[in-house]
C-alpha cells in the first residue's frame, strides 16, 4: 500500500509493487482520481484522452512504449505488471509520459506528482476557482461594512436642554443652556 498524491488536490492509498526503486502503481485507480477516463482489456492494454488536445494515450503490456500523442517513453516489460485485471505501472515513467515528474519516498510510502497541472482534476479545480472568481467580483468582502451611496439633505434633529434652579434662589441664581444639532447636507449643523 502506497499512498498517491496530486499535488495538494487529491490524495488516495493504491495498492502498489515495488521493484527495486520503482513503485508500480495501478494506472486504472490512478487515472480514476486524475479524472482521465480510460479503458483496461484483459490483454493488458490501457487507452485514454487526455484533455484538452484529445490526445490518445496508450500503454500496453505487450509493447516497450508508452506513448501520450507523439511523446514516448520506453519501459520495460520487468516493470509492468498485468494482476487481477489491473495494470501496474512504475510511477516515474508514468510521469515522465504526462510530462509531470512524480517522485517516489520509500520511507514515507508516498508517491507524489507536485504540479498534477496536466491533468483533468487539476483543470476542474483551476475552472472552479475561476468561476469563483468572477461571481464574487464587484461583491464586498465579507464582514465589510457598506455604506449608501446617496445621503439625504435633512436627517434627524436633536434638541438638548439643561435647567439649573437652586433652592435658595430659584430666579436669579438659575441658569439654563439649550442646543440644536441636525444632519445637514451630508455634514452636521449645531445651534
Amino acid at each position: 500500500m502506497i499512498e498517491v498524491r496530486l499535488g495538494r488536490i487529491v490524495a488516495r492509498t493504491l495498492e502498489a509493487y515495488r521493484v527495486g526503486d520503482e513503485a508500480l502503481i495501478p494506472l486504472s485507480q490512478f487515472f480514476d482520481m486524475a479524472g482521465v477516463r480510460s479503458t483496461l482489456s484483459p490483454a493488458g492494454r490501457l487507452e485514454a484522452t487526455l484533455q484538452p488536445g484529445s490526445l490518445p494515450l496508450v500503454i500496453d503490456l505487450a509493447h516497450d512504449a508508452a506513448t501520450l500523442g507523439r511523446r514516448r517513453v520506453i519501459v520495460p516489460a520487468r516493470l509492468k505488471l498485468l494482476t487481477n485485471g489491473e495494470l501496474f505501472f512504475p510511477a516515474s515513467r508514468l510521469g515522465e509520459l504526462l510530462d509531470a515528474p512524480m517522485y517516489t519516498d520509500w520511507s514515507d510510502l508516498v508517491v507524489v506528482m507536485r504540479d498534477p497541472s496536466p491533468l483533468p482534476v487539476a483543470q476542474a479545480l483551476r475552472r472552479r476557482a475561476a468561476r469563483l472568481a468572477l461571481s464574487t467580483q464587484g461583491e464586498a468582502p465579507a464582514g465589510a461594512i457598506r455604506m449608501p451611496l446617496e445621503r439625504r439633505r435633512w436627517d434627524g434633529f436633536v434638541v438638548d436642554y439643561s435647567l439649573l434652579a437652586p433652592s435658595s434662589a430659584p430666579i436669579g441664581g438659575s441658569s439654563y443652556a439649550v442646543q440644536a444639532g441636525a444632519d445637514l447636507m451630508g455634514g452636521s449643523l449645531e445651534l
